[in-house]
């Protein structure tokens, strides 16, 4: 059934401008992180050369779990993204608390800021480091405060100087690689099934991130056609983009010299020296650069909707009278991501304390997809992504179940410390949606298409 105080209405004033060009940039810019200059060593660590093959399978799999997103993202426009979404499928108090753990998420912004000064610091030592990060931050939600326009310009920018970075670490790599030892033990299979499936679980992370597109789904131009391709052609492309960078990576030199170790270290041996520090700032140093202005822009819309409804003040949909922009809203986000920096907390286990809970959110939006077909009949059973009750139930519960598996590999690896945190976050956010739940009136606005 849906909400009782359901109505649906629109508050987004988003200028719909991002075409496939833009929207493709923000998927790959979501896709490439860090994680695969720091995941590859650690996933060869655990399966020598069939990192190619890990890196296959985890793609395919993340293209999977993409699947459910794209039944409604390819019906409507979601004016509030993934808050939608949620609210559309959900009941009214999971969805409130989602609210909350999203907005506690914010914090992780912190980290791209010492993930982006680590890496800078090792071209440029001797630089002050919170400077660094806070100028890093600040100068990417300067960048989404101009407007939707601009944040495009610089993300179809900087993923294409990335994507020439690691193009140029694939073809001077692969010259050097022996191919036909390449697939012979002892390094082929390293560490067994066993270490082959820690680091598939491992490069699922690297290669995720896609299916955060459907938060620009108010800002796209035309989102029910071209979002659900762009993120399973992304997810898909850049999986074997990363399956060649990893038999560079294993390949080159012995797998004993770059287990554990990150790209810098393989980019340093094939690169003349005046390449490796282009690659250095091009590949990793934009990886961070194009997720966090993807991180920042996809957060806004879904933050609007909620303040809509209720369950952040009203205050915050304000928007800059020149550039359209919710400024009240960036500036919270803003304020929230220094804290951590200039507090100088450990960013590593504050972002872990939330990591377990953004994977059973995937998990709850993959089982809830289930029930479209009862709070959408109409506009499902006309929706060109339409399929069965049959196979959505197999497909929901099965890209389901690659969430849960994913949170019980975290779960394993999880520290006290972590794993506290994020009980702390769910009880937190339980209590304010428990809180706000008789004043928040859902309006799950979407448009037809």
């Amino acid at each position: 059934m849906k909400h009782p105080d359901t109505a649906y209405t629109s508050v987004q004033q988003t200028e719909r401008t991002l075409g496939r060009g833009a929207l493709y940039a923000t998927a790959i810019g979501m896709v490439i992180g860090t994680g695969v200059i720091t995941m590859t060593g650690t996933a060869i660590a655990n399966t020598g050369h069939a990192v190619i093959f890990a890196y296959l399978l985890a793609a395919l799999l993340m293209a999977v779990s993409i699947i459910p997103y794209s039944y409604l993202g390819g019906t409507i426009r979601l004016e509030g993204g993934s808050y939608t979404q949620m609210a559309l499928i959900a009941p009214k108090y999971i969805t409130g608390i989602s609210v909350y753990i999203m907005l506690f998420q914010v914090v992780i912004i912190a980290l791209y800021g010492v993930s982006f000064a680590d890496y800078l610091l090792e071209l440029v030592p001797g630089i002050n480091r919170l400077a660094v990060e806070i100028i890093f931050v600040s100068l990417m939600f300067f960048l989404n405060f101009l407007g939707v326009k601009t944040y495009a310009a610089a993300q179809v920018i900087m993923v294409v100087i990335m994507a020439a970075a690691l193009t140029l670490y694939a073809v001077f790599g692969f010259a050097k690689v022996d191919i036909p030892a390449y697939f012979t033990a002892p390094d082929f299979f390293y560490g067994g099934t066993g270490g082959f499936l820690v680091a598939v679980a491992l490069l699922s992370f690297a290669t995720d991130g896609a299916k955060n597109l459907i938060n620009f789904s108010a800002m796209a131009k035309n989102p029910t056609k071209d979002i659900p391709q762009i993120m399973m052609r992304s997810t898909l492309g850049v999986g074997a983009v990363y399956a060649i960078i990893g038999v560079v990576s294993a390949g080159v030199l012995p797998v004993v010299r770059v287990a554990g170790q990150p790209l810098s270290k393989v980019a340093f041996e094939i690169f003349p020296y005046w390449l490796y520090i282009f690659f250095m700032c091009a590949g990793a140093l934009f990886a961070i650069a194009t997720t966090l202005n993807a991180s920042i822009g996809g957060v806004l819309d879904p933050m609007i909707q909620q303040a809509n409804d209720g369950w952040l003040p009203k205050i915050f949909m304000k928007r800059h009278s020149r550039f359209h922009t919710p400024y009240l809203m960036l500036l919270l986000c803003y304020g929230v991501s220094l804290v951590p920096l200039i507090l100088g907390l450990n960013l590593d286990t504050l972002s872990n304390c939330t990591v377990i809970l953004m994977r059973a959110q995937t998990a709850l939006v993959c089982f809830y997809t289930i029930r479209l077909p009862k709070v959408l009949p109409e506009v499902w059973t006309r929706s060109p992504m339409h399929v069965s009750d049959r196979k959505l139930k197999i497909v929901c519960i099965a890209t389901g179940c690659i969430a849960v598996m994913q949170m019980v590999v975290l779960l394993i690896d999880c520290e006290f410390i972590e794993l506290l945190g994020n009980c702390l976050l769910l009880g937190g956010s339980m209590l304010l949606a428990a809180l706000r739940n008789k004043k928040a009136v859902i309006n799950v606005s979407y448009e037809k298409i």
